[in-house]
This record gives structure tokens, C-alpha cells and sequence, in this order.
């Protein structure tokens, strides 16, 4: 969503760097659903050129 422009990139990075979402996981989540240990291809850098919003 982040890369289709649903969701503001700068926002999404500092919830994914943050550590945000692993506290939610962490108390909300069982194990095994934790599963994304590598946030770096979810990150703004990735967005598809020309599509993030000026």
C-alpha cells in the first residue's frame, strides 16, 4: 500500500524503524506470525519511481 501511495512513505518507514510494529506483534501476536525479520525491502527506498506524492 505504501508503495501505491495509500499510505504516507514517511510515516510507514518511521512505524516500520520506530520498532512500532514489533511492540504491537509482541503483545498482540503469537509467535509464528511473527514472521518479518527484514524491514528493509518495506522502507520508502523501494517505492515505485514516480509514484510517491509530491
Amino acid at each position: 500500500m505504501q508503495k501505491r501511495c495509500h499510505l504516507d512513505a514517511e510515516l510507514f518507514d518511521l512505524f516500520l524503524t520506530s520498532g512500532v510494529y514489533l511492540r504491537y506483534a509482541e503483545k498482540h501476536l503469537r509467535p509464528e506470525q511473527m514472521d518479518v525479520a527484514d524491514i528493509t525491502p518495506y522502507l520508502a527506498a523501494s517505492a515505485v519511481p514516480g509514484e510517491r506524492p509530491s
